[in-house]
């Protein structure tokens, strides 16, 4: 069985949701321009995707972003803290602050703990 898809599509970078999951996708050219960026560490996997209809069909590369970074800025951030139960939180951010020192010499990059 195909999981069903939920695209966000904002030019070359897609969004998208596979039951649970939220996934990144991006055309060949634009998987091209992310190997020429400094400080890179990035997983590709070929994918066809096609509308309900097969009307319409995308070549892609599923993305994973490996370059993991502790940049979040808590004390400027907008956040709610959700108690799991007594030994664990969770945290849900509203608005990010990102640490411009911690990421100035990166391109591209995903925050430590979130999954998007």
């Amino acid at each position: 069985m195909v999981p069903s898809m939920a695209f966000c599509n904002s030019g070359e970078f897609i969004v998208a949701k596979l039951g649970n999951f939220f996934c990144n996708f991006v055309r060949f050219y634009f998987a091209i321009n992310i190997e020429s960026m400094k400080n890179n560490k990035v997983q590709y996997l070929p994918i066809r995707a096609r509308s309900k209809d097969e009307s319409e069909v995308l070549d892609l590369y599923l993305v994973n972003i490996c370059n993991i970074v502790d940049a979040l800025d808590l004390e400027n951030s907008k956040y709610s803290v959700h108690e799991i139960d007594e030994n664990e939180k969770m945290i849900s951010v509203q608005k990010y602050a990102i640490k411009g020192s911690v990421i100035k010499d990166i391109d591209l990059f995903r925050l430590k703990d979130h999954y998007i």
